[in-house]
């Protein structure tokens, strides 16, 4: 049953809704959406660019790139420098501002599109995960964000097309985190999902223990 509950950090009411299978049935292509890998970040922790790290034989951002090429038909990558022929590569315009850089320079190339970011080092988000997050499609001032055991998911989600003057007009404050962005957002439904999904590498501990997981996890409870 959906619940409203009113967070601690936004006077603001937020939607709450379980998982639902049938959000995640395998559709047509998204055009609706622009699909955002988000690649930013200094990667000290690991040692290395996580974006060429190999996961069972492909790296980091391929994989990401071939799970959101699947429900996309736009996907470009937001903070790197690199990525393969035909996927468009977006620097951040402001440097060193975290994962709302990534996401206000995927809004430059939206064209009135809502935004769907993913961040590179979750490999075990699949495109059933990503569709129950996507569709149906958000309004213009309203995001979507799985929780995933009370926590927060921002770099997994789905923000509508008229998000882009708030992102920037948080670039310009002294707090440019995703939490204070997602605390200003009018409207968001928060989905409740299976944390296994969410696993990110920030570690080479990370790395090791998702390299011995079997199969990825699948939202379909």
């Amino acid at each position: 049953h959906n619940a409203i509950c009113r967070c601690s950090h936004s006077p603001r009411p937020h939607v709450w809704a379980p998982f639902s299978p049938e959000r995640a049935r395998m559709g047509e292509m998204i055009s609706e959406t622009l699909g955002v890998i988000l690649t930013g970040g200094a990667s000290s922790r690991i040692g290395t660019d996580k974006a060429n790290l190999d996961f069972n034989g492909v790296t980091l951002l391929e994989r990401a790139i071939a799970t959101m090429a699947d429900i996309f038909t736009t996907v470009v990558v937001a903070g790197g420098s690199n990525g393969p022929d035909g996927i468009s590569v977006l620097p951040d315009a402001v440097p060193n501002a975290g994962p709302l850089a990534g996401l206000d320079a995927a809004y430059a190339v939206a064209d009135d599109r809502s935004v769907f970011i993913l961040a590179l080092d979750m490999p075990f988000v699949d495109a059933a995960t990503i569709r129950a997050i996507a569709e149906p499609g958000v309004s213009r001032l309203a995001a979507r964000i799985p929780v995933t055991d009370g926590r927060h998911q921002p770099l997994c989600a789905v923000y509508g097309s008229g998000l882009g003057t708030l992102v920037r007009s948080q670039l310009d404050s002294e707090d440019r985190s995703m939490a204070r962005f997602v605390a200003n957002i009018e409207a968001v439904e928060f989905v409740e999902m299976d944390a296994s999904s969410f696993m990110n590498i920030n570690t080479p501990e990370d790395l090791k223990a998702a390299l011995n997981r079997s199969d990825p996890p699948r939202n379909t409870r």
